[in-house]
């Protein structure tokens, strides 16, 4: 897993261009990093898509998760900063269970968009396309 420092200077290549017209896709891990560095350099962006997410406090105590570990006000801040926020889940999640996925939403107020059979969304489930994704632009932009 990256870490947050890794995350931090790759966003930070794009930070001038995170504003209300923005849209951020995120997935797995990238949906708790990008909470963070939002707060953390105070921006706003227009929409969160975030998929395969999920709040699991147990694993964000290992070690291995520390710097995706973020707080109550991390989650209320972006819920007020982030006018359009949706997260893409499926069952058998390999990472996140239901209650972690029903946390993200609920912390974050995002809307739950439901996929069957997708898992993690990753290779290994043998996923290259979403096209939920493309449905929730189109949504977005009207």
């Amino acid at each position: 897993a990256a870490t947050r420092t890794q995350g931090c200077k790759m966003s930070d290549k794009f930070k001038t261009n995170l504003n209300e017209n923005t849209t951020v896709i995120e997935h797995s891990l990238g949906t708790l990093f990008i909470l963070i560095y939002l707060r953390k350099n105070n921006l706003k962006i227009g929409s969160l898509i975030s998929i395969g997410a999920g709040y699991n406090t147990d694993d964000l105590k290992n070690p291995t998760y520390k710097d995706f570990d973020p707080s109550k006000e991390d989650f209320e801040y972006c819920k007020n900063n982030i006018n359009n926020r949706f997260m893409i889940f499926s069952e058998k999640d390999r990472f996140f269970n239901e209650k972690h996925q029903q946390d993200y939403i609920h912390y974050l107020g995002a809307k739950p968009v439901y996929v069957a059979g997708q898992g993690h969304f990753g290779r290994t489930e043998g996923i290259t396309k979403i096209p939920k994704v493309l449905e929730i632009m189109e949504e977005i932009t009207k």
